[in-house]
């Protein structure tokens, strides 16, 4: 019997009051890929990205990083999936694109969380709710 794993890792961090950092991670029994990404918080552009690979199976691989720049500049929105798919899945790599997407979900979770908070900050009492 075949047995797969593959495990997806994403963590964000408010690194100053306008920006997050996400750093995500995607392993599984082939493939070991990371990603750095930084987002502007007032309208979720994407400010930099950077990419590692931790275990690839063809020499290929390695190229994809340079095409990942091509994302600099997206913003999180309606449709970012299929752009980062067409963009990113098609020149660089699928594996590198679903990691990216998964980064974008986390990111606009976190903003949310970030804008209650600062809301909160300014209106003691308010919840995540209102």
């Amino acid at each position: 019997m075949l047995n797969f794993m593959r495990n997806k890792l994403i963590s964000v961090a408010r690194k100053d009051p306008e920006t997050l950092f996400i750093h995500g991670v995607l392993d599984d029994d082939i493939y070991g890929l990371e990603i750095d990404l930084q987002v502007r918080l007032a309208d979720l552009t994407f400010l930099s990205i950077d990419g590692r690979w931790n275990r690839h199976t063809t020499p290929e691989c390695p190229r994809s990083l340079e095409f990942l720049q091509a994302a600099v500049g997206f913003r999180i929105e309606d449709g970012i999936d299929q752009k980062i798919h067409k963009i990113i899945g098609r020149k660089s790599c699928r594996h590198f694109a679903n990691l990216l997407i998964e980064c974008c979900r986390a990111a606009g979770e976190a903003a949310r969380i970030a804008a209650w908070k600062d809301a909160a900050a300014e209106r003691p009492g308010l919840t995540f709710s209102d």
